[in-house]
C-alpha cells in the first residue's frame, strides 16, 4: 500500500513504494576472473554482452545499491547455453573477508528468496558471481529489484 503524505491541507498518495526501484548491469559489467583475455569477448559496440570464448570461465559483477535498500528479486540474463549455469548474489564482509550467499538460481531464472536482503554498505560489499561458463555461453546483463 502506498504511503500517504499530507502537505498543507492536501492529501497526496506516494506511489514510489508500489513501483519499487530497479538496478541493472550490462553483460560487459561482468568481469571474467582468473582467465586470459583471449577467453572472453566483450561486445561493447552494439549489444553490451560478455561471451565466453573458452570453457571454465567464471564472471563477477559488482553491485551498488543504496544503504538500507531491501532486495526483492534478482535475475541474470543470458543465451540458451548460459541457462544451464547458475549465478549467485553474494555479500563480502569487509572486516572478515568472508562471503555469504544471498540468492542463487540458474541464469535466466528470477530468484525472489533473498536472505539478508537489507543492504548494509558499512560492513559489506555486494557482487554477482556466475558458475563456470562454457564456450559461446553469453551474459546479457542483470536486474535487481529493490525497495527503498
Amino acid at each position: 500500500m502506498a504511503d500517504q503524505l499530507i502537505t498543507g491541507t492536501t492529501l497526496i498518495e506516494d506511489k514510489r513504494s508500489e513501483k519499487g526501484e530497479v538496478w541493472s548491469a550490462t553483460g560487459v559489467d561482468f568481469i571474467a576472473i582468473d582467465i586470459s583475455l583471449d577467453d572472453v569477448n566483450y561486445d561493447n559496440s552494439l549489444w553490451g554482452e560478455a561471451v565466453a570464448v573458452g570453457s571454465g570461465i567464471v564472471f563477477n559483477c559488482a553491485v551498488h545499491l543504496p544503504n538500507g535498500a531491501t532486495i526483492t528479486s534478482i535475475k541474470v540474463f543470458g543465451n540458451v547455453g548460459a541457462t544451464a549455469e547458475t549465478y549467485t548474489l553474494l555479500r563480502n564482509n569487509f572486516a572478515a573477508g568472508t562471503a555469504e550467499t544471498l540468492a542463487t538460481a540458474n541464469i535466466g531464472t528470477e530468484d525472489t528468496t533473498i536472505s539478508s536482503a537489507v543492504i548494509n554498505n558499512e560492513d559489506f560489499h555486494y557482487f554477482i558471481r556466475t558458475s563456470s561458463l562454457d564456450t559461446t555461453d553469453t551474459i546479457y546483463g542483470a536486474v535487481i529489484k529493490y525497495e527503498f
